[in-house]
């Protein structure tokens, strides 16, 4: 019985892979994020929706996951590096002798 838990499981994650429009309930399982999550970012506005006929909302995988991938931290090391590179491009405009 658990085998084929998991097997219907997977089978519904291979169909979810597969749709370009996603309800709420399938974009908490695609992102990982709760229902209540979801419903505040719509209410802000922060999160791209659409709702065609004025009640129930739908996203687009490709704007969803657009939006999953905005304002990227870069590594502490990446940061160090561009500070060291702009230091060194400067001129040394240092204490006369």
């Amino acid at each position: 019985m658990k085998q084929e838990n998991n097997t219907l499981a997977e089978i519904e994650n291979l169909l979810l892979a597969q749709k370009r429009t996603l309800n709420v309930k399938e974009l908490c399982r695609f992102t990982g994020l709760s229902e209540s999550f979801i419903y505040k970012l719509t209410a802000a506005k922060r999160i791209p929706f659409s709702r065609p006929n004025g009640k129930i909302i739908f996203f687009d995988r490709e704007k969803i996951q657009n939006f999953l991938l905005s304002n990227p931290i870069d590594p502490t090391e990446d940061i160090e590096q561009e500070a060291i590179d702009y230091i060194a491009a400067k001129p040394w405009k240092g204490f006369r002798s």
